[in-house]
């Protein structure tokens, strides 16, 4: 008796092959960023599984010039572009990582790479744009160079609006890259036509920008600035900006906060991390002392230093005004910043999640049983399903007064009819205690 055996894979339906690689390729691209050079295998199993896995394996490239390639490996995420291309699966690609120093901006050679682009990689319809400054050192002062870590992307976006016409998307990454001059008002200088003049404009500290179009403008739906000591935009706004993460630094602070503030009408999701108590006023107001309204945000993280400096705590404000009428969650890692409940006052009907620090003076106000109208106990926010609460005192948990404050937060809890799960911290001791699933 003849025994035929059969791959098991040919009687697979594709669709279950991809999930099956969706498992095994994913958490690689994702998690190590650099190319998966293990994952051909799964090309040679069979022609079953290339065609499933072919999609999933190129639908990321990595454009880059060749010395960042090597110096800035770390930012690599799927194939480079031109491997991909010499294979021939420059069809299966839909986003493209593209990696820009300083260097490669002023020489130009990142541009030439994204030119190389034009009509081979039709389908890529969303790009991550990381900025790395290169921390060279000065030899005299041994500081580093303002100018290794400072990057104008506005020859990227010239560059990359030729190359991809089509792109819906686009995400922005600094990383140590001071961000000058990204976007010029329309009737800033026109672009030059040559491929010198970005590198011409990228020896200026501030650069100068290339002209940069609405359409461009109007694909950039997320600024990562946390590791950026310098953000610098013109007052061409970003229409579809819906995600900011800022980390305020310095010089750099009223930049920083204007921009969140130019972005108001659009942000979905706000960050800021590093800013002290008493600058927390420019997220809710400008300059003047105008109210700024928030018209879209529904997350909110705010890391605020100075929780055990009583010169800071002092300085807390209680601003007017309703910043964010749609806010659904609400975290502070480390202080609330105000002396009111200006960041919560819109939510009666939006808020889901809390995560805040409380001391006596926002103790007062947020497990207040006051009928006032300027109190919000916590059972008034219809939706609130969970919170977690950080009591922040230099005094041990058994203290008397943070006894006290748990009572009280037990007892607004167990008020709150729609609470699923509470968690109290005592970040200053070796004491912490967890509250889960409350039942009603």
């Amino acid at each position: 008796m003849q025994l035929h055996v059969t791959s098991l894979a040919r009687h697979l339906p594709e669709d279950i092959v991809r999930q099956i690689i969706l498992v095994a390729v994913v958490p690689v691209l994702g998690i190590y960023k650099q190319e998966p050079v293990n994952i051909n295998a799964l090309l040679s199993v069979c022609r079953l599984w290339r065609t499933a896995a072919l999609p999933i394996y190129c639908s990321c490239i990595t454009v880059c010039s060749s010395a960042d390639r090597q110096s800035i490996y770390w930012a690599r995420k799927g194939l480079s572009s031109t491997k991909a291309h010499k294979l021939g699966w420059q069809g299966y690609a839909r986003e493209a990582v593209v990696v820009a120093s300083h260097r490669s901006v002023f020489l130009c050679e990142l541009q030439d790479e994204l030119r190389k682009l034009k009509d081979k990689f039709v389908k890529i319809s969303r790009v991550r744009l990381c900025l790395v400054g290169q921390r060279t050192m000065d030899n005299m002062s041994q500081e580093p160079r303002i100018e290794s870590t400072t990057i104008d992307p506005g020859p990227i976006f010239s560059a990359l609006e030729d190359a991809l016409p089509d792109i819906q998307q686009i995400k922005i990454e600094a990383s140590n890259a001071r961000i000058v001059h990204a976007i010029k008002a329309p009737d800033s200088q026109e672009n030059g036509s040559n491929s010198n003049s970005g590198a011409e404009k990228c020896s200026h500290v501030p650069s100068i920008s290339t002209y940069c179009t609405q359409t461009i403008c109007s694909r950039i739906v997320y600024i990562d600035a946390s590791f950026c000591p310098a953000l610098a935009f013109a007052a061409t706004a970003l229409p579809n900006l819906s995600s900011l993460v800022l980390s305020i630094s310095g010089s750099s602070l009223e930049d920083m906060l204007a921009v969140a503030r130019q972005q108001a009408t659009t942000l979905v999701r706000l960050e800021v991390r590093y800013i002290y108590i008493r600058d927390c006023n420019g997220i809710v107001e400008d300059h003047l002392g105008v109210p700024v309204v928030y018209s879209r945000t529904k997350m909110l993280v705010l890391d605020v230093l100075g929780a055990f400096d009583e010169s800071e705590l002092h300085q807390r404000t209680a601003p007017s005004g309703t910043p964010f009428p749609r806010l659904e969650h609400l975290c502070c890692t480390s202080a609330y910043p105000f002396a009111n409940n200006v960041l919560l006052r819109g939510a009666l009907h939006s808020l889901r999640k809390l995560v805040i620090p409380i001391d006596v003076s926002v103790a007062g106000w947020l497990l207040s049983e006051s009928s006032k109208e300027s109190t919000r106990p916590l059972h008034k926010y219809a939706r609130l399903t969970g919170i977690e609460v950080r009591i922040i005192t230099r005094t041990d948990a058994r203290d008397s007064r943070n006894q006290a404050i748990h009572a009280r937060i037990l007892d607004a809890a167990f008020q709150t009819p729609q609470l699923l799960w509470l968690r109290i911290r005592y970040p200053n001791s070796q004491v912490s205690e967890y509250k889960n699933c409350i039942s009603k």
